[in-house]
């Protein structure tokens, strides 16, 4: 697990937080000037749970799963011979809950301890067969499970402006670290069949004339990527709170979320596994040859993009590996960047506070 720290901020983000921040600023000043509003006494200490719902984007990744289902779509029409089933949809929203321990400096302003989590889990599979002519076919499965979470602890300033004796709006600032992991395993399974036409010899040596089957085989192939990167964020916050007694309230608040991992290190697993048999004379079936071939390689290294052009479909694809040095070295491939996991995104949470003393 690597920690990372923005000292710089880009520019549209800037812009943002900038924004959050006079946001509070503006809702911090309209509480200490308007007299009209109640002024309700706060707890010393008080406790909020609460469950959030909201964005959780992958980032570069969904790049990754895009063009795996979209490479399957393209080959299915080629000469129109393929059949598809299934398919990836991207997903971008996420669920949780959490924890704010707030400790009252003044009536209306309180300073927090606030830990979080959201994660969400996809899985889907897409399948594709082509038939190369009326018996023989090539016929291939793959499932995408794509895994993340991530979880922050941070360090927060509330304020809240009664708005009566039961409602109040509430708004709070946060910073501080987010652990985030993701598991991006992708499984393939297939299977072929090639026959011929003709006069051939059978197992037992008797000439036939007809349809044979000269080649038959079956593979796996199974690529995980998975990495674990914590790094700085940043929160802000507008919600309102209705009080149902002294010691509990039911709120419900909008939450901003400015969080970018960058090139994170990742670990890329990679294995593929395939038998087959085949005729040692193509029209001679009393003699088969089998066959057992695997390739297995594990590499560390920044998650990164890269463009692949498909030979059959004559089409580029984007795809997700922490192995460039390799997969450098093959010409199909091109244009290899850092990939980016842009996790900034906006969620709703509803919660219950609960006055300790």
């Amino acid at each position: 697990m690597d920690i990372d720290v923005d000292v710089g901020m880009p520019q549209g983000r800037r812009d943002l937080m900038n924004k959050w921040i006079s946001l509070f600023l503006a809702f911090f000043f309209l509480g200490a000037m308007g007299n009209a509003a109640p002024s309700t006494k706060r707890p010393a200490l008080q406790l909020r749970l609460f469950g959030n719902y909201g964005k959780l984007p992958s980032g570069d990744l969904n790049e990754d799963i895009k063009s795996h289902d979209q490479i399957y779509r393209d080959l299915a029409e080629i000469d129109n011979s393929g059949t598809l089933s299934g398919g990836h949809q991207l997903s971008s929203q996420g669920f949780g809950g959490g924890v704010d321990l707030l400790f009252g400096l003044s009536d209306r302003l309180s300073l927090g301890l606030g830990f979080e989590h959201l994660r969400k889990n996809k899985t889907d599979t897409q399948s594709l067969r082509t038939d190369l002519d009326e018996r023989s076919f090539q016929a291939m499965e793959r499932s995408i499970r794509h895994r993340l979470a991530t979880t922050g602890i941070l360090l927060k300033l509330n304020y809240r402006l009664p708005l009566s004796q039961t409602v109040s709006l509430f708004a709070d600032l946060g910073a501080g670290l987010f652990i985030t992991s993701v598991d991006h395993d992708l499984d393939w399974t297939g299977n072929y069949e090639f026959w011929g036409v003709g006069r051939y010899l059978d197992s037992s040596g008797v000439r036939q004339n007809g349809s044979f089957k000269f080649l038959h085989g079956q593979w796996t192939q199974s690529d995980l990527i998975t990495f674990t990167k914590s790094k700085i964020g940043w929160t802000g916050g507008l919600g309102i709170e209705f009080s149902v007694s002294k010691t509990i309230g039911l709120f419900l608040e909008g939450k901003a979320r400015f969080l970018k991992l960058e090139a994170p290190a990742a670990l890329e697993s990679f294995d593929f596994h395939e038998t087959w048999q085949e005729t040692v004379i193509l029209a001679d079936l009393r003699n088969w040859k089998s066959y057992d071939t695997r390739e297995t390689w594990e590499q560390k290294g920044p998650l990164s993009l890269y463009d692949f052009t498909s030979a059959d479909t004559k089409k580029n694809y984007t795809f997700a590996t922490a192995n460039v040095e390799e997969l450098e070295k093959d010409p199909d491939n091109s244009n290899f960047r850092p990939a980016v996991i842009n996790l900034t995104g906006f969620q709703v949470r509803l919660g219950i506070r609960i006055a300790l003393f």
